[in-house]
């Protein structure tokens, strides 16, 4: 589940988000895990060929992991690396940007980001 996030996109080329956070949960026989992550970035931006570029000048992401199995329970923090520069592809129509980041062999998240007057 994935908080409501804001982007702020400046004429000028720069770009800032609020925190966000995301939570998953999965279960496989009697095992249960719970993975949590938060983030913010403030950066520079830039598109060309479908691609949206962000140059990221000030980024944090953390979390943590929980697992439980037999009746034992461990929690570890988790990091993300984040790449000074990023380019991902995007579309924007009727009041809408959307951004879709590919996660490697495991697929991609898919955010829209709608206008706020």
């Amino acid at each position: 589940m994935l908080n409501a996030m804001t982007a702020s996109t400046g004429a000028d080329g720069t770009f800032t988000t609020g925190a966000s956070s995301v939570t998953a949960r999965g279960e496989l026989g009697e095992s249960r895990a719970t993975g949590r992550m938060s983030g913010q970035a403030s950066g520079r931006w830039s598109t060309s060929g479908g691609q949206l570029h962000q140059c990221f000048d000030a980024a944090s992401a953390g979390g943590s992991v929980t697992v439980t199995t037999r009746g034992q329970t461990i929690t570890t923090p988790t990091t993300a690396a984040i790449p000074p520069v990023a380019s991902t592809a995007y579309s924007c129509g009727a009041g809408a940007f959307t951004q879709t980041i590919p996660m490697g062999g495991r697929g991609s998240v898919t955010s829209t980001y709608t206008r706020v007057h």
